[in-house]
Formats: structure tokens, C-alpha cells, sequence
């Protein structure tokens, strides 16, 4: 089997993406390889999602074989010779590219390893579709609000109805106003599969759910995975609540001048700052500075709407964090509301919770 090595090179590292290198599951190691009716399968697993890539129009015997995935992974990335030859001898792997290498194929007491392939799901009942550009804008705008810690799982996914796509991690919120899957029934979608799905360059993906199982398709990335956890502990009704909090006053600033000046901000945060700053939305613009003075800046409205003189302390990397995943180069900042800020971009809104400070209850009282 002979492959051109940019289409070889381009294949592993995204079935790379779907190993889950741990050391107590050897399968989450291993990359399976298989050839059959011209189409080559690079298959890779986590133990919860399984992850297959393709490439068509590739002659030679059917193959099925098992290798290590970190080893055949780096060594097709090192390549650099217009083609890449695998040739099966004596349960090893000869690759000849640059030169020629051997790996060993993987056995077990019954033999040659085969790579579980994925089956189709028995329960597969329902069919819809999502699009690539989709799951780009959930992934890049989203990814910053999810949980990163499993105190509560389903905190970690995102939460996907007929309206929005939601994360949160308990301190932040972010709303993706625009529906994900052509599906009744709202769904939670893994980290882990989201970041899987941004591996497809076809538009249109198919998506078929059981009821404990996802498969995503596409004619060269398949993934099978299991269908998340947890979603009625995912609160969707109290985060939905803070769409219709009230924020007395609201501005616009420039995105790109707010996170410079949180930038050099950042330099004057002491430890016991709790990463916090102050926030003093006055009639012109927002004056930021650290709890100590020791920075001080003033950002001017490009806009500013029934403005009402405010004061809150800030978590500083946490709104910056929320800036950079934000669409626009002019943020809508709401404020006026003691206990967050909103952040309105078009269809994405964005809510971060204020940090309590007993130096500014002083300074309001």
C-alpha cells in the first residue's frame, strides 16, 4: 500500500487526536490501520469516543493491523519523501519513506490485534444534521465558559436546545444564540467530542443519536461516542433567568483597547488580590485600576445608554478570557446589576459574576 505522504501526514495527526494515551487502557495507545475497497482507516480510541479517519482512492491488499499510535504518529510526522509504503513481514509493520523503518504490529494470546472497528448503532433511530461552520462557532466562542473541574460533570459539555448553545462553569455564562442540531430534544455534547468534530473540513455533517450512543459523519471523519451524561443536572433554567436580569446601564468600547489595558493590569494584581480589579463606569468611559492604585487607565465609550454611575470588582483573567472568545471588535458591556456584567455580541451573550469585596461595600456605602 502506497500513500502520497502530505495525505498520510494530514490523516495521522488527526487520528492522533482521538487516542487517549492512557497507560492503565493499552487500547487508548494503539492506532488501528485498515485497508479494504480502496479506502484506508486510521482509527484511534479514548474508550469513550472513537474517532475513524479516512482516505479514499488508496490501492493495495486489504490490511489489518494494530500499532503503537505515539510511535507510527512521530514517525510519519519526521517524513519528508513524496511517499509513504507500508508492507506487512513477519507481524512487523516496514514503512518506507525516507528510509525504511520497522514497527511491530501489536498481539495479544489470540494474535494480531484488530483494531475494534465502528459499528453501526442498532438503535440509531434518528438522523439529523449539524454544519462544520456550527461547530466552530460553539467551540471557539463556547470553549472559554465550560467547566474544567468535574465537581459537576455536566458542567463540562455543552448544552445544546432549539435556541442556544450553552456553557458555563458556574461563573461565567456564555449563550450561542443558534441551534446546533435539526433535533426536538435538547442534548449535551463532551468537550471532548466538540474538539473531535473541528477535526472535519466537509460542511455537512450527519448526525445519527441512540439513546446512549452519537455518531458523526462525514465521507473522510467518522466518530462514535457515547452520548453524555447528566444533562437534567445541567441548570438550564436558572442560567436562562439571567437573560432577563436587569442591567440598568449599558456601553460600548473598543475590544481590542479593553484587553490591552487588562493586559498591563494584570501586572499589578497582588496574590491576595484574588485576581480581582476595580471597574468605575463613569459618564465618559470605564476607569479600571488595581485594588492598590498601582494601575490606573480609563477606556472612553464609543457609546453609552441610560447611564447610571457604577462601581464592581472584577475577576480580571476571567473577563479576559470571555474578550478573547468574543466574536466583535466592539463589546456591549451591561452593567448596573450587583451581582454580574453582561456582554452582548450579536446572537452571543456573555454573563460573568462579580467578585464580593468588602473594600468596595466600603467605598459605596
Amino acid at each position: 500500500m502506497k500513500v502520497v505522504t502530505s495525505r498520510m501526514k494530514e490523516a495521522v495527526n488527526k487520528a492522533i487526536k482521538g487516542a487517549g494515551f492512557n497507560n492503565l487502557i493499552p487500547i487508548t495507545s494503539m492506532l488501528g490501520i485498515k485497508l479494504s475497497d480502496g479506502k484506508l482507516r486510521l482509527l484511534t480510541t479514548d474508550m469513550t469516543n472513537t474517532l475513524c479517519i479516512i482516505i479514499d482512492k488508496v490501492a493495495g491488499d486489504d490490511m489489518d493491523i494494530t500499532v503503537d499510535a505515539d510511535k507510527f504518529g512521530k514517525l510519519i510526522a519526521k517524513t519528508t519523501s513524496e511517499d509513504i509504503e507500508l508492507i506487512i513481514i513477519d507481524d512487523v509493520l516496514s514503512v518506507k519513506a525516507n528510509g525504511t523503518y520497522k514497527i511491530p504490529l501489536i498481539s495479544d494470546e489470540e494474535g494480531l490485534v484488530s483494531f475494534p472497528d465502528i459499528k453501526i448503532m442498532d438503535d440509531k433511530n434518528v438522523q439529523c444534521t449539524t454544519k462544520l461552520s456550527s461547530v466552530m462557532q460553539a467551540y471557539n466562542i463556547n470553549k472559554s465558559a465550560l467547566a474544567k473541574t468535574l465537581e459537576e460533570p455536566a458542567l463540562t459539555g455543552y448544552y445544546c436546545d432549539d435556541t442556544n448553545v450553552i456553557t458555563t462553569d458556574g461563573c461565567v455564562i456564555t449563550f450561542n444564540g443558534f441551534k446546533m442540531f435539526e433535533y426536538e430534544n435538547p442534548i449535551l455534547v463532551s468537550a471532548q467530542q466538540m474538539q473531535l468534530l473541528t477535526l472535519n473540513t466537509n460542511e455537512d455533517i450527519n448526525v445519527y443519536i441512540g439513546s446512549a450512543s452519537i455518531l458523526f459523519v462525514t465521507e473522510d471523519v467518522v466518530i462514535d461516542g457515547a452520548l453524555m451524561e447528566g444533562i437534567e443536572n445541567f441548570p438550564v433554567d436558572s442560567i436562562k433567568a439571567y437573560l432577563d436580569e436587569a442591567f440598568t446601564s449599558s456601553c460600548k468600547v473598543p475590544k481590542d483597547l479593553l484587553l490591552a489595558t487588562l493586559d498591563r493590569l494584570a501586572l499589578f494584581i497582588e496574590p491576595y488580590d484574588k485576581n480581582g480589579a476595580y471597574f468605575t463606569f463613569g459618564r465618559k468611559g470605564i476607569n479600571i485600576h488595581s485594588k492598590k492604585d498601582a494601575s490606573t487607565e480609563t477606556i472612553n465609550y464609543v457609546e453609552s445608554k441610560d447611564f447610571e454611575p457604577f462601581m464592581c470588582c472584577v475577576d480580571i483573567p476571567m473577563l479576559k478570557e470571555q474578550l478573547q472568545a468574543n466574536p466583535d471588535d466592539t463589546v456591549k458591556i451591561c452593567y448596573g446589576n450587583e451581582n454580574a456584567l453582561k456582554i452582548e455580541s450579536g446572537k452571543v451573550t456573555q454573563v460573568i459574576a462579580l467578585l464580593e469585596d468588602e473594600d468596595l461595600d466600603n467605598m459605596t456605602e
